[in-house]
């Protein structure tokens, strides 16, 4: 670890970072708006009434917009990662091309099939137009499902192995690893913010028509429908929250730890918590490895994937070290603490030095963390604010509402970022846990080609995002009409 230059990783985790971040503006939001569609033109198919058809009209406008950013965004964000992560490209190819693929074809043809079907097809029937948004929701779902898959084994890779011939992960059970237990945590709790993040934007732009006082009727059945959502997606996201720390709490103790803000004790090298305690020392009591014993461990699995390369196939050395990665009692106790034996020194001031680097910033994490509880209060009172409001139809006059909603729509946004803070920084330092450090992951590239790419990446979202807004703020400058 000592050769490995940090301010590469901490440059590419920058340039990712930032395309992610740019990603996240969009992808629940368009996510988000696929039922704010289904729920205005199904009342409309109900009602006929013309009100509801341009209701359809102007979100699904909006949703246009959000989508083609989205798959953009997408795109630049998979090159990123096969650019500047590199090793971990080729070491989990043969795992995660799978969700991927999937979710490729669902975006590139199922999806866009269906919004071309939403956008040209009014003259093919109410019913059949309406299919079409629902089967668009549902391919955002599928492609939900394929993501939250990969980020779910990236932090408890199960349904693979390790092939020692090519020295790369192999699916085994793809069901295993598209419904795990992690996947159905993840899955629920991004839709959930994913449809609340959409109802916030809908009352906030439905109370930006009042401020300027044009198309009440639509606005107030606008708020009350995103109310209505943001509501019940508040309650989805509070309870699969919940869910998604226990999860955590049993996979992942560590990241546990830090996101209650549990410190490393600089005199006993210890976390401040009972559940992570003694993580350097260990804790035979509880059955916890001492750090410095996973580290051993994981060497010990790279000396052997080092005697199954070196030696000449048939030799007797070559079939031991075959055998032992066939061996399930040895795959738990040596291979599945592989990632730590990129940590290993002789040096004990080194391996120390390694341990203590490999704890995340338990001050980032636990920060994040109470934005996430803070802004859930806020957007609580908001939602509930503007869904008593919407029933008694009594937003005129009141402009402060409107600046409360907009608040609220940053705020959503602000709180998705710290959580997005936790699931990832928490994390750190792998990027499949236990298995692969990111130090071992990272493209070996000139620091200064890294920086000068993040600028440039950097300006060309700013432009980018620029559009973006002139273009929306045109839909909602034209209303409703």
């Amino acid at each position: 670890m000592e050769t490995i230059d940090i301010s590469l990783i901490e440059w590419s985790k920058a340039v990712v970072g930032l395309l992610a971040g740019f990603y996240w503006l969009f992808a629940p939001m368009t996510l988000g708006l696929s039922g704010v569609l289904c729920v205005t033109e199904t009342i409309y198919v109900s009602t006929g009434a013309e009100k509801w058809l341009k209701t359809t009209h102007f979100w699904g406008r909006i949703f246009a917009v959000n989508w083609v950013a989205t798959v953009g965004a997408g795109l630049m964000l998979l090159f990123a990662i096969g650019m500047y992560w590199a090793n971990f490209a080729w070491w989990t190819a043969d795992v995660l091309s799978v969700p991927l693929m999937l979710c490729a074809v669902v975006v590139f043809f199922l999806q866009s099939a269906f919004i071309a079907v939403m956008y040209l097809g009014w003259n093919r029937g109410k019913v059949f137009h309406l299919l079409s948004t629902y089967l668009s929701l549902g391919g955002a779902l599928i492609t939900l499902l394929c993501l939250s898959s990969v980020i779910s084994w990236m932090q408890n890779p199960v349904g693979m192995t390790f092939n020692p011939t090519t020295a790369r992960c192999e699916i085994t059970d793809f069901s295993a690893m598209l419904f795990s237990e992690g996947t159905f945590y993840n899955f629920h709790h991004i839709a959930s913010v994913s449809f609340m993040m959409a109802g916030i934007l809908v009352i906030a732009v439905g109370s930006c028509f009042f401020w300027y006082g044009r198309y009440r009727e639509q606005a107030t059945d606008s708020i009350k429908i995103g109310a209505v959502i943001a509501l019940m997606a508040m309650i989805g996201v509070v309870f699969t929250g919940v869910q998604n720390i226990e999860y955590v709490h049993s996979t992942q103790n560590v990241k546990w730890a830090a996101t209650h803000r549990a410190r490393l004790d600089a005199d006993t090298t210890r976390l401040a918590n009972l559940d992570v305690q003694h993580w350097v020392e260990g804790d035979s009591i509880n059955g916890n490895l001492s750090v410095y014993e996973k580290i051993k461990r994981g060497r010990e699995a790279h000396r052997t994937l080092y005697t199954l390369n070196d030696t000449e196939k048939g030799t007797l050395a070559h079939e031991i070290a075959l055998r032992k990665f066939y061996d399930p009692v040895w795959i738990k106790d040596y291979f599945s603490y592989f990632g730590y034996g990129y940590f290993y020194n002789p040096d004990s001031s080194v391996m120390e030095e390694n341990a203590r680097y490999m704890l995340p910033d338990s001050t980032l994490v636990g920060g994040a963390f109470s934005v996430m509880k803070c802004s859930g209060i806020y957007l609580f009172m908001i939602i509930v604010l503007a869904l008593v409001l919407s029933f008694v139809r009594r937003y005129e006059g009141k402009k402060w509402f409107s600046t409360l909603s907009m608040i609220a729509l940053v705020v959503v946004y602000l709180s998705s970022y710290a959580g997005w803070i936790v699931s990832e920084v928490g994390h750190h330092p792998w990027l499949v846990n236990d298995l692969m450090p990111m130090h071992a992951a990272v493209s070996s590239m000139p620091v200064m080609a890294v920086q000068l790419e993040f600028v440039a990446i950097g300006l060309f979202l700013v432009f980018l995002m620029v559009i973006e807004i002139k273009v929306i703020s045109n839909i909602v400058k034209k209303g409703f009409n």
